[in-house]
C-alpha cells in the first residue's frame, strides 16, 4: 500500500486552531528531516567525485525534498493568517496582542520594556458599545 495525501475538513473552535497546525508542522519537518540527511551526503559525495549522472539525480531529489517542505510551509502560514492571526486585533505602536490559547485561557504577547497590554477579561465591554440592558 503506498502513501497517499488525504485532504481532512475539520471543524473545531478557533482557539484549538494551533494544536492541529502544530501537528501539520511536526509532519513536515518530520518528513524533510528524514529525507535531507541521506540526499545531501550523497549529492555532496557524487560532486565530489564529479559524477555528473548521480549528481543529477541527488539534486533532482533535494529539490523535490525542499518543494514538498515549500509547499506544507505555505500551507501553514496560509492557515495561521486566516484562522489564526485574523482573530487577533491589529495592536497600536507599543502595544502587545491578547489572544486565546489552544486550552482556551488567555495568552499575552508582547516586547518586555517596549510595548503594555491592556488585559480585556471578556466581561468588560469594549468602548462604544452598549449590553442589551442598557438598551
Amino acid at each position: 500500500m503506498k502513501p497517499r495525501t488525504v485532504e481532512l475538513k475539520l471543524n473545531i473552535k478557533n482557539y484549538k486552531v494551533g494544536k492541529f497546525l502544530h501537528l501539520m508542522a511536526i509532519d513536515a519537518f518530520g518528513d524533510f528531516e528524514k529525507k535531507h540527511p541521506k540526499v545531501i551526503p550523497l549529492l555532496l559525495a557524487s560532486l565530489k567525485h564529479g559524477d555528473p549522472i548521480n549528481s543529477l539525480k541527488m539534486v533532482d531529489r533535494l529539490e523535490s525534498i525542499t518543494e514538498d517542505l515549500l509547499t506544507a510551509i505555505s500551507s501553514l502560514k496560509e492557515n495561521i493568517d486566516l484562522y489564526m492571526y485574523s482573530e487577533v486585533n491589529t495592536p497600536e505602536e507599543g502595544e502587545g496582542s491578547q489572544y486565546i490559547t489552544t486550552s482556551g485561557n488567555m495568552g499575552f504577547a508582547w516586547k518586555q520594556g517596549e510595548e503594555s497590554i491592556e488585559v480585556m477579561t471578556g466581561s468588560e465591554e469594549p468602548e462604544g458599545e452598549e449590553s442589551d440592558e442598557e438598551q
